[in-house]
């Protein structure tokens, strides 16, 4: 299934281990948003594309950011800010709504991740100074 195929992928990306709680959290979200696209759009995070028209095929991207504890550094967390394109064998916008995790349509997902390690006592550095 290609949510756990993503998954698998930040989790690998966040090189601290997850917990099984962690890791089901995780794919429901991922899950959620490519089987409710509709929602995810009218909240802006996805956008829908058409590739080639003689190719049948489209995609959406999917814009999120997750944050887990860093178990080795109670002081530090992990924070992933991905976006993830999701492409298939579906033509047109809403034959996209609707989808379940067994729907079958050649899948293919281009991730972009970075991560940021945030430390405790963080803070804006322009906070208070009246620059923006």
């Amino acid at each position: 299934m290609m949510v756990n195929k993503i998954v698998d992928f930040l989790s690998a990306v966040l090189s601290i281990p997850l917990s099984a709680v962690d890791i089901a959290a995780l794919a429901k979200v991922i899950m959620t948003t490519f089987t409710d696209l509709k929602t995810a759009k009218d909240n802006g995070w996805a956008d829908y594309s058409s590739l080639a028209p003689t190719m049948n095929r489209s995609s959406w991207q999917y814009r999120v950011q997750f944050a887990f504890p860093n178990p080795d550094l109670p002081e530090c967390f992990y924070s992933l800010v991905t976006t993830i394109m999701l492409e298939a064998d579906i033509e047109g916008e809403f034959s996209w709504w609707g989808l379940t995790g067994s729907t079958r349509r050649n899948f293919s997902a281009e991730i972009d991740v970075m991560q940021l390690i945030v430390m405790e006592g963080f803070r804006d550095p322009h906070k208070g100074t009246g620059s923006a």
